[in-house]
Formats: C-alpha cells, sequence, structure tokens
C-alpha cells in the first residue's frame, strides 16, 4: 500500500492534457490543495470543474464519500 503521504506525480500540464484529450476542454489549470491526492480547478469558457487525481491503492468507497 502506498503511504498516503505521497500523492500521484500529476502535475499542472498533465491536468491540461487531460482536459484536452479526455474532456475536449481548453482550461485555465489552477491545483486545489490536498493531502492524498491531486486535484485541479478546470476553468473554461463554458464553466468551472474539479478533476481529481486519486492514488491506485485508494479505495472506491473512500472516493464515493469525497
Amino acid at each position: 500500500m502506498a503511504s498516503v503521504d505521497v500523492p500521484p506525480r500529476f502535475g499542472a500540464n498533465d491536468a491540461l492534457r487531460v482536459a484536452r484529450l479526455t474532456y475536449g476542454l481548453e482550461a485555465r489549470v489552477d491545483e486545489l490543495p490536498s493531502y492524498a491526492d491531486r486535484n485541479f480547478r478546470l476553468e473554461t469558457a463554458e464553466g468551472v470543474y474539479v478533476l481529481k487525481i486519486a492514488r491506485l491503492d485508494e479505495r472506491d468507497e473512500e472516493l464515493d464519500l469525497q
């Protein structure tokens, strides 16, 4: 099991790439504070979204609570 102190290696440029390739969004990306994962605020002309990148060992039940 990975340490909860070590969030996934994933930066703002990675978040922008996911936004473009997966969701077709051109967005301004800001990283949000987080403890065990990575969260990004994606601001587009259409609205604001949050992209969450969880650790591989994160249980679905824990993610559902968030």
